[in-house]
């Protein structure tokens, strides 16, 4: 304690993993800071007030998979975390579907011509596999190569396609690796077979969640008490701030940030951990154009778009999430946070959550609640709601919410960490930080176990590991 007496250590973002990360710095005896550029802690696992609805920049439930990171939410809960038995939909067809997509349920919804196309279609591609390496470097590539090409499309490929504005053959096998079933479809009628599920602690997806949680209240709850516990106990939390640069002394070690606002001042520290983009952090050391480029290119963002609408009506449906694959659709997803939580929501009314995936130059990025009226009734029709059943319509624009996973995406980032590993006293982490698609779980332990590598002066294995120390950690 007497070495880390005066040591001071700055975080960028109040999200999961900044709030981890400042949480067991300042418990271990680091002074602290907090920089978050919005007016509440959580990042997107945040919870706003909307009238008298709860919204959150989802809604997100918390993956309980970890003993250490559960006990350390619910420490935070003020004991109002509730186990929720999620339910979730997906229209392929025009009836619905139980997701993660049962196969046994899906083959006695198809017509008897499709189910014969999809497991010909497999055969093929099995029989193909025999003399022929099967390439498996894009999404479409992965999701033919284990689906054949007639279940990958209306299962996944053309709305993958659709959800992210490009084609499939642009989109790395990563993407397929964390949204598909980690499973051939092989694999798939063998499970069926023997009514037995292999574990799989390493699967990048989220299809095999055994226990959700969601708190009464919204789930930034959780971050706003745990940001609270921060400054209770000495640490500072500057909300409202925008950086107008890092500084840096002593060759590759930084000294200072300086903010814009609230006002103009600087930051001393001795370690920093930044949760923010790569793309802005890099901005924030004003570099040279082609570094910068070169990262808005090879590791981009798209933004996430939430038209939210109220009804005048108690429910929509049971399911707390919808996946809209139908090409009938506009949007990717449906919630309805009520489901998660009868709080969120006054009980004559209920919110529907529609999501979209934009592009900076997409038109509808930039639309007023008015202009997506149209657009919100021709899809909540499908569902049996009238038009004057809509009350209101009202915007949640996520900036830069979602890695947009490119072929070729992974030799970039891991060229461009280790030319920041070489910043001694800096780490990135997180989602954002680390340009990975994790949920709130993940993120709290990349947030604690960032600090830990950073002040043992481990940077570059932290980098060199850090899918598996999330990974590795779940039980």
């Amino acid at each position: 304690m007497d070495i880390k007496k005066g040591k001071k250590v700055v975080v960028i973002g109040a999200g999961p993993a900044g709030l981890a990360a400042a949480y067991y710095a300042q418990k271990n005896g680091y002074q602290v800071t907090l920089i978050e550029k919005s007016d509440i802690p959580g990042g997107k696992g945040g919870s706003r007030k909307y009238k008298n609805f709860i919204v959150d920049f989802g809604p997100h439930a918390y993956h309980a998979m970890t003993k250490e990171i559960t006990d350390f939410v619910l420490e935070h809960s003020g004991g109002q975390m509730i186990d929720i038995p999620v339910l979730q939909k997906l229209y392929i067809t025009e009836k619905p579907m139980g997701y993660p997509l049962n196969f046994k349920e899906a083959i006695s919804k198809f017509s008897l011509w499709l189910n014969a196309r999809i497991a010909l279609d497999y055969v093929y591609v099995k029989f193909k596999s025999l003399f022929l390496k099967l390439p498996q470097n894009s999404f479409k590539q992965y999701g033919i190569a284990n689906f054949g090409r007639t279940l990958y499309d209306i299962c996944f490929g053309l709305y993958s396609e659709r959800v992210w504005g490009c084609s499939a053959d642009e989109l790395s096998a990563e993407f397929a690796k964390r949204k598909l079933p980690n499973l051939s479809l092989g694999g798939i009628f063998l499970e069926l077979l023997t009514q037995r599920k292999k574990k799989r602690k390493n699967d990048k997806s989220y299809l095999n969640i055994k226990r959700y949680l969601y708190h009464k209240w919204g789930i930034g709850n959780v971050y706003q008490n745990i940001a609270a516990d921060i400054t209770a106990k000495g640490g500072k939390v500057f909300y409202n701030s925008e950086i107008q640069g890092i500084y840096f002394k002593e060759g590759e070690k930084i000294a200072a940030i300086t903010l814009k606002q609230p006002q103009d001042f600087s930051i001393e520290c001795d370690y920093l951990i930044s949760t923010a983009p790569l793309v802005d952090l890099v901005g924030y050391f004003s570099p040279g154009v082609e570094l910068l480029n070169r990262l808005k290119e090879g590791l981009p963002f798209r933004h996430g778009l939430i038209v939210n609408a109220i009804l005048n009506r108690e429910k929509l449906s049971d399911a707390h999430w919808i996946y809209l694959v139908n090409k009938r659709f506009h949007f990717n997803r449906l919630s309805e946070p009520k489901n998660f939580s009868a709080h969120l929501a006054p009980k004559n009314k209920t919110l529907i959550m529609l999501e979209k995936i934009c592009d900076e130059s997409d038109p509808q990025w930039h639309w007023s609640p008015h202009t997506w009226r149209d657009v919100v009734q021709r899809e909540l029709v499908f569902f049996g709601v009238k038009a004057d059943e809509i009350e209101d319509i009202f915007l949640t624009s996520m900036d830069k919410a979602f890695p947009f996973y490119l072929v070729g995406y992974e030799k970039i980032k891991k060229e461009f960490l280790a030319e920041l590993s070489k910043i001694e006293n800096l780490i990135s982490t997180g989602r954002y930080g680390l340009y990975l698609d994790i949920d709130m779980h993940d993120a709290m332990i990349l947030g604690k176990e960032a600090f830990n590598y950073l002040v043992s002066q481990r940077v570059q294995e932290f980098y060199d590991n850090h899918e598996t120390i999330y990974l590795n950690k779940r039980e």
